[in-house]
Formats: structure tokens, sequence, C-alpha cells
């Protein structure tokens, strides 16, 4: 029995995948090319203008205005999905709240799944990954909602947790068997950061929490999310919301760290806890600056300058503003901030190079 030929759409997508894991490269593709010619005849070299080049580049990338609507449009449409369940939930019936989301949500699924078979890079197209993300809400507020219909309360931590682990498992099952798209994969993310909330709401319920609580449990939350951004950025594909989760993970690290300064300074600025703080707060922000050089990323040196930034004006307005003045104090904190810029500025230039 004859095998089938592939297409040639099906060929191309398959050698864009090998290139992108760079398992083939241009002198392989030169190669073949060269090796399979008809007997007698030269390779084609069409000499093509630079600038004919670069126009034709440009315009098979989506613009910025095209890549702004779409963007709008899908933001519009999720947000319609659960208004329409919110507030016409006690006149709607059952069949109409589940099949107005999960349905909804596995019909628009199976549309983005049909375009990005016929896509040589879903990730670029636009549309295919606009009704990834739309199926993907639709998606979680079914489910919710078939939680919520099967008797149980949507509010309880238990709850929340158990549904974010379901479509924490199929978002990755999508993204895994179906289609690599990123809209899948950041759902999946997302889906990963609620259920480490929900989960220690969940076992933590009954207890007394401190103000220390939950800066320390967002801090911890941010950490996880920059291990996840570091094992992505092994994957080819994956590695392209590295960045993404490197800047977020650092804001939540350094943003809950920040946030126990102040806590600490309820029992006193010049607590055994508030010192503590305020003396670990600079490590923190030096292993922050480390890892951007570590994991290459501008990002995280922003985030870093950032609450460097906050952390000086906070020491200013604490500790040195009865000394020297507020004003004084002000300025002093300006100076710094510059020196910092300048200091930063330069430090990226040297050590993160992409």
């Amino acid at each position: 029995m004859k095998t089938p030929t592939p297409s040639k759409e099906k060929v191309l997508a398959d050698v864009g995948t090998l290139v992108q894991s760079g398992a083939v490269t241009l002198k392989d593709l030169e190669r073949v090319y060269t090796y399979n010619l008809p007997e007698g005849a030269k390779p084609e070299t069409p000499a093509v203008p630079a600038d004919t080049a670069t126009a034709e580049s440009a315009a098979s990338r989506p613009t910025g205005i095209a890549t702004a609507l779409y963007v709008v449009g899908t933001v519009i449409v999720c947000a319609g999905i659960y208004m329409v369940i919110a507030q016409n939930w006690n006149q709607l019936n059952t069949i109409f709240r589940i099949g107005f989301t999960l349905g909804l949500g596995l019909a628009v699924l199976a549309a983005a799944i049909w375009r990005a078979r016929r896509a040589v890079d879903v990730n670029r197209d636009l549309f295919a990954s606009s009704l990834f993300t739309i199926a993907a809400v639709a998606l979680a507020i079914g489910v919710g909602v078939c939680a919520v219909e099967a008797g149980y309360d949507g509010n309880e931590p238990g709850v929340i947790t158990g549904v974010a682990v379901l479509l924490f498992g199929v978002f990755t099952s999508l993204y895994l068997k179906v289609a690599r798209s990123l809209a899948l994969l950041y759902f999946a993310v997302i889906a990963t950061v609620v259920t480490y909330f929900a989960a220690i709401e969940w076992i933590t319920d009954d207890m007394i929490k401190s103000d220390q609580f939950y800066p320390v449990e967002i801090a911890i939350a941010g950490m996880l999310v920059i291990a996840g951004g570091i094992a992505l950025h092994k994957r080819v594909i994956a590695s392209r919301i590295s960045d993404t989760l490197y800047y977020l993970g650092a804001i939540m690290t350094l943003g809950g760290a920040f946030a126990l300064t102040f806590t600490a300074s309820n029992y006193g600025d010049n607590s055994a806890s508030a010192l503590a703080y305020h003396v670990l707060f600079p490590f923190i922000l030096a292993g922050a600056v480390w890892l951007s050089v570590f994991v290459r990323s501008r990002s995280v040196l922003v985030v870093a300058a950032f609450f460097l930034t906050c952390y000086i004006f906070k020491l200013s307005a604490t500790y040195f503003s009865d000394v020297l003045g507020g004003s004084v104090a002000i300025c002093l904190a300006g100076v710094l901030v510059i020196a910092m810029a300048y200091a930063t500025t330069k430090f990226a230039k040297r050590y993160i190079k992409r």
C-alpha cells in the first residue's frame, strides 16, 4: 500500500519546528536542497534587494495596531462571557449556564485547534492565539460553573484548589498533545499559581495568621514562578515566556520582602524584627541582581532597581528625616536614586548581553 505524501504546509511546519529546536541548521537545508536537485540543474539564487526583503519581512509580521486590536477584542469577549453569567445568573437555568461557558469553551477550542494545525507558527498567528485565550477563559469559567451546579461552594479554598488542579491538567495536556500555543502555557502557569495560593489558604484556613504571613506567602510564590521560568527556558518554544515569568516572579518576591519591612515596623522601627528585615532586604536585592545576570534578564534588573529606589526612600523617611530634616533626606534620596540609575545602566550593558 502506497504511503500518502504529506502536504507541503505540513512538511514546512515540521521543518520549522526542527529549526526552532536547533536540530536543523541552514547548512543542512542547503545540503538537502542541493543534493536533491535534478541532474544538470543549478541552485536558484535570486537577488532580492535589501529594501524589498525588509519590506516583505515587515509585511509578513502583524502590525502593532493589529496586535492591539486582537488583544482588546479578546479581552472584551472574555469579559463579556463572565458578565453574561454574573449578571444573569438567577435568570439562567443550569443547561444554559454550562452550555454558554463550558460548551462555548469547547467549541472555540475546536476552532482554535483547526486554525493552529493550518498555521506554520501558531504563536505568530494572532487569530489562533486569540481563540486559544477565549477558549481557556471560557473553559475555566465553565469548570467553575459545573462545580457550583454540582452543589459545591465556589468560594471555598478546597473547591478552588480542585478546579485549579483540573484546569492545570487540561491546559498542560492541550499544550503538550494538541498545540504548542503559548496562550495555553500561560494559563497553565496561572492555574499553578492559583493552586498554590488556594491550597495554602485551604490548609491554613483555621490558623491565626500574623501580619508577616501573606508577604512571605507571596515572596515564596515569586521564587517558584522564577524557578518555573528557569525550567521552561530549556524548552525551545516555552522559553519565550521565561522572561515574563522572571519579571512577575521578581515583582512578587521583592514586593513580598519589601512588605515585610512595613509589617515589622508595626512593632516599632527600632525593634529587632524591623531591623532584621531591613538588614535582610539588601541581600535579597543582591540576589535579584545576581539572578538577572544568571538568566540574562534586564526585566529582573529593572524590578530590583525599582524596589531599591523604594527602599532608599523608606530608609530616608524612617531613619534620616529626623536627623537631617525631611527636605535634606529627600535630596539625599534623589541623589542616591540617580547614582543607582547610572550604575544599573552600566551594569546591564556590561553583564546582561543578549
